[in-house]
């Protein structure tokens, strides 16, 4: 097990690249998205990713996600 820590004192402060989003995956509101990674740790990217108002579909494959502020969700679905 590694003893790599990543540490932010306020993760609602830092600056996000902004991330296009497809409109065809838009599925309610105008939102935005905005990207940062702030390491790669066994080959895996960590970082941080915001999404404003609104409903995004989005696919991954293995995702963990911790929400920081706001009502969000990220319901799982099976690809058919």
């Amino acid at each position: 097990m590694s003893d790599q820590r990543l540490l932010a004192a306020d993760v609602q402060a830092v600056e996000m690249v902004p991330l296009p989003l497809d409109p065809a995956d838009v599925e309610k509101g105008s939102p935005e998205a905005g990207y940062l990674a702030l390491a790669e740790v066994t080959g895996a990217e960590v970082g941080i990713w915001e999404l404003s108002e609104g409903v995004v579909r989005d696919t991954e494959v293995e995702e963990p996600a911790t929400t920081a502020r706001g009502p969000g969700s990220a319901p799982a679905t099976t690809p058919t």
